[in-house]
């Protein structure tokens, strides 16, 4: 698993034994990421968001094969 942090925290990689301060846009990952995307301090980056089309309006005015 990947995560991103969206707030500063302190904590250890895993597989290391220093604590050490995450900041802000940092990439996580593993047992780590799970628990700060858990606890708020980090956002999953394999839930992909789906944002559908807007939909637009015509402008007013004359059609686009009578304007001249």
């Amino acid at each position: 698993m990947q995560a991103t942090v969206i707030r500063e925290f302190k904590g250890v990689v895993d597989g290391d034994h220093r604590v050490r301060p995450f900041k802000v846009g940092e990439i996580i990952e593993g047992d780590l990421a799970s628990a700060m995307v858990d606890a708020g301090y980090a956002t999953d980056n394999s839930v992909v968001v789906e944002k559908k089309p807007r939909a637009t309006r015509a402008k007013k005015g004359a059609p686009l094969n009578k304007a001249g």
